[in-house]
């Protein structure tokens, strides 16, 4: 079972999906203060990208946006 330490280790090392999951698990809604307006799915797709084929739907969104 995570816990809000792991959660602030987790945030610490740069893995700031897994550490938002872990906060709104425990409804910690002050440590998900800093993360507010940010599209959680959003990031964790961009962390995990690895193949070619991620990148290019990345470039797709960012040109809708931009």
């Amino acid at each position: 079972m995570a816990t809000i330490t792991e959660a602030k280790l987790l945030e610490k090392q740069g893995y700031f999906v897994d550490a938002c999951k872990i906060y709104e698990k425990f409804g910690d809604k002050e440590s998900l203060k800093k993360y507010e307006g940010i599209n959680i799915k959003l990031l964790e797709f961009f962390v995990r990208m690895k193949k070619e084929s991620d990148y290019e739907k990345f470039k797709r969104w960012l040109y809708r946006w931009s």
